[in-house]
């Protein structure tokens, strides 16, 4: 049995129909937790029961503050600064090389950075999750965009096409 690295785990976010990894990125993570509603039965013998009745997650990420305001192939601090303070909702992959992968859309709600003397300048941000996170839709959703782009085609309006995908895919 081996370990993933963290070093192989990268938080892309999709600008016009492209994923790009976070410029530096040097941390990311991905959490869950389901909000609990409080059950009672006949057979629980004075123990506290519950049932999960709404979920959430976020994503946790940090990396350097590099140089370059903007880059075309990857996100920088004031790409991603440009996002949050837009409230713009992005859809996002966390993959591995082995194939793993998460999609989802989510808003970036918090980006702060440090500047220490005789330090790269660090930043932090979080991101909550817009809906159910890695589900069959999204890797539909990718692999259509993936292979219009690919062949050199645009995709005019990516939220028609999410729309039309949906009512076939429900």
């Amino acid at each position: 049995m081996g370990f993933a690295l963290g070093d192989n785990e990268i938080l892309y976010i999709q600008i016009n129909y492209v994923y790009l990894p976070i410029a530096c990125l040097t941390s990311n993570g991905m959490s869950e937790e389901a909000e609990m509603m409080s059950t009672t039965t006949k057979d629980d013998e004075g123990w506290e029961t519950s049932i999960p009745i709404r979920q959430r997650f976020s994503i946790d990420f940090s990396g350097l503050v590099t140089n370059e305001i903007s880059s075309t192939t990857e996100i920088t601090y004031k790409d991603l600064r440009n996002i949050k303070r837009q409230r713009t909702l992005v859809d996002w992959k966390i993959t591995r090389t082995d194939g793993y992968a998460d999609y989802g859309q989510g808003y970036i709600t918090s980006l702060s950075s440090v500047a220490s003397v005789d330090a790269f300048v660090q930043f932090d941000g979080s991101m909550v999750g817009y809906g159910n996170p890695a589900n069959e839709f999204y890797t539909l959703y990718n692999s259509v965009i993936d292979r219009v782009t690919s062949d050199g085609g645009t995709i005019e309006n990516p939220q028609c096409l999410k729309a039309d995908i949906k009512k076939e895919f429900v």
